[in-house]
């Protein structure tokens, strides 16, 4: 599956602007979660970022962007 088919579609749809929500943790009841959202350009791709996943080694190059 193409990890842009959503987003495609809601430009396709007309939509201009598209937000990214993620959150990562063990759940309100096990521990803390953290939430996210971002929107940026369309077409923008950040390198070392895929839609399956990355490890707390990676993240601090992302971070860097």
């Amino acid at each position: 599956m193409d990890w842009l088919e959503y987003e495609n579609k809601a430009y396709e749809l007309g939509f201009d602007v598209i937000c990214g929500v993620d959150e990562a943790g063990r759940g309100p009841l096990a521990g803390p979660v953290y939430a996210a959202a971002v929107i940026l350009p369309r077409g923008y791709i950040v390198d070392g970022v895929n839609a399956v996943s990355y490890t707390h080694l990676t993240l601090p190059t992302i971070l860097r962007v």
